[in-house]
């Protein structure tokens, strides 16, 4: 599917004022242009730099936005959607409604699930029931998903049969992996030196720009060849520095 430079996402994520990780990584990951964002929480920073004051979006805005986002006020309607960390299982299923009501308008609008529930070194950094809701609810629905390998291990058996499941990290000490799969079968896969310490929020970068692609009508695998690739670059320019560092404003990431 191409729509072209002008089409539109929804983004469904967390907002911190420092720490880019949800909408903080994805919109400087790929611009304003093209998303419209509706944050499912905010934050003042992100839980590793200390504990955050949070205030979870309430649930008649967050309708409001989904609604508008996905069905357009006077413009188009989105083509993607993309969801991330959930503050409760009660914004969960509002947002899978929306998005079986936006799909079943257009069967070929694509929603992309980045599954936020946890990693290796943390476990569970959302509840169990958050967590539940989003395997049952949304893994169901999704056309692609951006797990990492802790997450896919407890969504595997909900994934549809015709999915796309970009994982994103493993591990592996000393080279992160990531791999394309469908039908349980590996269709593509990327390797790169492991950076220790390297920032939060690589995940949440990496599922926008392989939205974007996916936006734009690349095949999966040229959009997840090119997540990956721009991540690198990214993380080169974010050093070891504690947060994510982006290209200058207006300065498009290099061509991989």
């Amino acid at each position: 599917m191409n729509h072209g430079q002008n089409a539109h996402m929804v983004a469904a994520s967390s907002l911190v004022a420092m720490g880019n990780v949800g909408l903080s990584a994805i919109i400087p990951a790929i611009g304003f242009r093209h998303v419209r964002p509706c944050p499912t929480i905010m934050l003042n920073h992100h839980p590793g730099l200390g504990g955050p004051v949070a205030s979870p979006t309430d649930a008649s805005c967050l309708q409001a936005m989904l609604h508008d986002g996905l069905m357009g006020v006077e413009a188009e309607p989105a083509q993607l959607m993309l969801t991330g960390y959930f503050a409760n299982c009660a914004q969960v299923r509002l947002v899978a409604e929306a998005i079986r009501a936006w799909k079943a308008q257009d069967p070929k609008r694509i929603y992309l699930c980045d599954p936020v529930m946890g990693d290796d070194h943390t476990g569970l950094y959302v509840g169990e029931d958050v967590a539940r809701a989003v395997i049952d609810e949304l893994v169901p629905e999704a056309d692609h998903l951006t797990p990492n390998y802790f997450e896919w291990s407890l969504i595997r058996n909900a994934v549809g049969k015709d999915s796309h499941v970009a994982i994103t990290s493993n591990a592996e000490t000393s080279i992160m992996h990531a791999e394309l799969l469908r039908a349980g079968q590996v269709i593509a896969g990327c390797d790169a030196g492991r950076q220790d310490h390297a920032p939060n929020g690589l995940g949440d970068a990496f599922s926008g720009i392989y939205a974007l692609g996916l936006l734009h009508g690349d095949a999966p695998s040229k959009a997840f060849d090119v997540a990956f690739s721009r991540i690198q670059q990214i993380l080169q320019l974010s050093g070891h520095g504690p947060h994510l560092t982006f290209p200058a404003q207006n300065q498009e990431l290099a061509a991989p």
